[in-house]
Order: C-alpha cells, then sequence, then structure tokens
C-alpha cells in the first residue's frame, strides 16, 4: 500500500512550483490575511478552480485570505503565492461553507433579482444564474441551502458530468455552487437518462446505478460512495490496494478527487480476491521506539519519528478536522505526517495512527 502514496498527479502539471509551505516563496498581496499559515507558489498553468479543489478549501475562504480573488474565482496571476490556509483568524462575518460539494453564499456584489431574461435561443431564462451557463438550457434549478451537484443531478434525471459540463461555474468538484442562483438541469435536445435501478452487464453481473464513469465491466462487487467517504478509506474496508480501486475506477483519478457522492464504485473485478493484509496488521499494541515514546501500531507511513501524541483514523476523519480538533494547524499535520498525501489528504489511512504532537 505504502507504494501507492507514489502515484499522485505530477505538481508541475498542476501549475505549481511547489505543493505548499509555511512561507511563501513568490510575491503576494500585500493585503493578504496576516493569519495564514500555508501558502501555494502559482508557478502560472494551475487555475482557480484547481486550487480549491487541490486544497479542499471554499471560495468564500480563497477570497476572504486572498482579496485579489473575484467573485467568479478571477484574478489569480502568474508567479504569485496565495494563502490556501489560515489559523486562529478571527470568525468570519459572511456566510461560508466548510464543504466544497455543498452550496455556498453567492457573492454580495452580484445580482439576485428573479426576473427573467430571453437569450438567443428564444427560452425564458430565470436570474440570477450561475456563470459560464451554457446558452440552449431549457430547464433549471434554484440552488437551495444542502444541495450538492449530485443531489441536483440525481433530482433532474442527469448525470454529475452532464451538470457539471452544462454549469462550468460550478468547478469540477463542485466547489462553487452558489446558493439561491439557477443551474441549468436541460438542454435543448437532451433526455434525462439517469436511473437508480439495477442493470444486467454483459458479464451477467446486476450492476447497481448510478455508478461512476469509466468503470471496469468486469466488476462483480459495488461500494455506494456517502459523504465522508475517502479513497484509502473505502481500499482498507473492502480489503483491496488503493492502486486496485484507483485502476478499476480510473474516474477517480490518481488523488481521489473524482470521488462523487450517492454513484457506486467497484470495489471487487470477476476472478479477484482482496489481497491487502489490513486485517492481520491493524493489532493496537504500543511499541517503544528509539525516542522512548510508546508507539501505538499500525502508523501512517513515514510518520515523524519525534511523535509523542497520536490519533486513530475513524471513518469520516479529514486532515483538516483532526488538525483543529488536536489544536494545531493543518501545516504542522501535514508535516509529521507526510504520507496523508499533503494538504489535499488523499491517503488518509482508516484505522492507522497518525501523529498530533511532537517532542
Amino acid at each position: 500500500m505504502a507504494a501507492v502514496l507514489g502515484a499522485s498527479m505530477s505538481l508541475a502539471a498542476r501549475g505549481y512550483v511547489r505543493r505548499g509551505g509555511d512561507t511563501p516563496q513568490l510575491p503576494y498581496d500585500p493585503d493578504t490575511t496576516p493569519y495564514c499559515t500555508w501558502w501555494v507558489d502559482n508557478a502560472g498553468s494551475s487555475s482557480c478552480q484547481n486550487i480549491l479543489s487541490d486544497w479542499l478549501i471554499s471560495l468564500d475562504d480563497f477570497r476572504r485570505w486572498n482579496p485579489s480573488i473575484t467573485a467568479s474565482c478571477g484574478g489569480l496571476e502568474s508567479g504569485k503565492s496565495y494563502c490556501v490556509e489560515a489559523w486562529r483568524e478571527p470568525a468570519p462575518t459572511t456566510t461560508t461553507t466548510t464543504t466544497a460539494a455543498a452550496a455556498i453564499a453567492a457573492p454580495t456584489t452580484t445580482m439576485t433579482s428573479t426576473t427573467t431574461t430571453a437569450p438567443g435561443n428564444g427560452i425564458t431564462t430565470p436570474t440570477p444564474i450561475q456563470p459560464g451557463m451554457i446558452g440552449d438550457c431549457n430547464g433549471f434549478h434554484e440552488v437551495q441551502s444542502g444541495d450538492t451537484c449530485v443531489s441536483i443531478g440525481q433530482s433532474a434525471g442527469i448525470s454529475l458530468s452532464q451538470l457539471t459540463s452544462w454549469n462550468p461555474g460550478v468547478g469540477s468538484g463542485c466547489s462553487s455552487l452558489w446558493l439561491s442562483y439557477f443551474v441549468c438541469v436541460s438542454r435543448v435536445g437532451v433526455t434525462a437518462t439517469v436511473t437508480t435501478t439495477t442493470t444486467t452487464t454483459g458479464n451477467g453481473i446486476s450492476t447497481p446505478t448510478p455508478t461512476l464513469p469509466g468503470m471496469v465491466n468486469n466488476c462483480d462487487a459495488f461500494h455506494l460512495v456517502k459523504s465522508g467517504d475517502g479513497c484509502a478509506a473505502i481500499a482498507s474496508s473492502k480489503g483491496i490496494t488503493l492502486s486496485q480501486l484507483y485502476a478499476w475506477n480510473p474516474n477517480l483519478g490518481s488523488d481521489c478527487s473524482g470521488l462523487w457522492s450517492e454513484y457506486y464504485i467497484c470495489v471487487s473485478i470477476v476472478g479477484v480476491n482482496p489481497t491487502t493484509t489490513t486485517k492481520t496488521t491493524t493489532k493496537t499494541t504500543t511499541t517503544t521506539k528509539g525516542n522512548g515514546v510508546s508507539t501505538p501500531t499500525p502508523i501512517q507511513a513515514r510518520m515523524t519519528s519525534s511523535c509523542n501524541k497520536f490519533h486513530k483514523v475513524v471513518s469520516g476523519d479529514q486532515c483538516g478536522t483532526i488538525a483543529s480538533k488536536a489544536g494545531i494547524t493543518l501545516a504542522n499535520f501535514v508535516k509529521w505526517n507526510p504520507g496523508v498525501g499533503g494538504s489535499a489528504c488523499s491517503s488518509l489511512w482508516l484505522g492507522y495512527y497518525v501523529c498530533i504532537g511532537v517532542l
């Protein structure tokens, strides 16, 4: 499983000079929050939406920490550093969200009337609409509190990929779904296709729907993704390796960024039995390391050797929530536990111990 930690997207390809650090290496806006504890250095090819999804932050938080970012996630400049985490800052005075998948408060500077306009296709369009909406939309949904891209798509009978392609302003990770704005849920000439029944694939196995796009066609066991799930946790609970999970569900990417809530993913294929040894290696006895501290096992790969305080990862944990409960910064948590996959927290292992304090 440790070998999987190296299977991550090229940082250069994502447009970063480096993944991040507690000190900016490039010029930055002098109005950036003074409470910043973690920075990302933009080499030029990264987008605002990439940063939001990579660092699991909301547009509201990113704009509050970096005032040069606009309401439409614009203003990102090449060759500058941007704050992606702030510690012990005063409580914000505007409504924010803690998850990228839920609807966020719309910018207060944008028109919020509900009159209608007729675009070039002759269809009456309600306003305000999510930025970037396609021009031939003929069905709309007003975003309500608690809505997610998945829940909207399911209620409208369309796929998540259709929803995000018709409303590119929401971002690929649904990080910019604006509350009380209209999104497109139907397009001229397109019929809703998503169902929740089961189908029988060519291999004779009944397959539940909706399934994550690109899933292998010889799957014989499935997992319905729920809020809080992570790829490493799913793989561990099913007795498979993370690399197997990624191979059978290529839409997940190499960093679990394509994991969609309420969709089924493949956790077993015909002719393959679980190969991980999680059940035989998760005993919770303690050992004494060279520093004299009793250390519980198993521990997250590459944990710092100076650790003296530990936390066992449970279902629903995320790096940010663990750090917050422990009273430490996310930057320190990632520094002490480099095997978790950085601030993106892409390799946090269920049932393993992580470090939350050092000598």
